[in-house]
C-alpha cells in the first residue's frame, strides 16, 4: 500500500529531484522535499537514532564545496550535449556558451 501511494504522489507531484526524509519510529509517514534544477536544495533534518537530536543538512552547501574542492569546472565540458532529462531551458540560467569568465 505504501508503494502505491509513493507512486500516486511522484505522478502528481514533478519534480527534478525529491528528498525523501522516513524516521523509523513514524514509518510510514515521511517528508518529502522536491525542487528542480532553478531551486536552491531545500535544507532538510536527517534523522540519527531516536534518542538523538535531528541534524540539519545543507546539502547545497555540501555539494558547492566539493564542486570547488575537485575541480568539477576544470574537466567538465559544458558545451557538450546535456544529458537527459535536462533541457538547455533548465540549464541555460547557469551555463555560460561563450567561453567568458564570470
Amino acid at each position: 500500500m505504501t508503494i502505491k501511494i509513493l507512486e500516486l504522489l511522484t505522478q502528481a507531484m514533478q519534480s527534478h529531484y525529491r528528498i525523501l526524509v522516513s524516521r523509523s519510529q513514524t514509518r510510514p509517514i515521511a517528508d518529502l522535499y522536491s525542487f528542480n534544477l532553478s531551486d536552491p536544495i531545500p535544507l532538510f533534518p536527517l534523522p540519527l537514532r531516536p534518542e538523538d537530536p535531528e541534524v540539519i543538512v545543507d546539502l547545497r552547501t555540501i555539494i558547492t564545496d566539493l564542486y570547488e574542492q575537485l575541480g568539477y569546472d576544470y574537466f567538465i565540458d559544458y558545451r557538450n550535449p546535456l544529458p537527459v532529462p535536462w533541457e538547455m531551458a533548465d540549464v541555460a540560467p547557469f551555463v555560460n556558451l561563450n567561453g567568458d569568465e564570470g
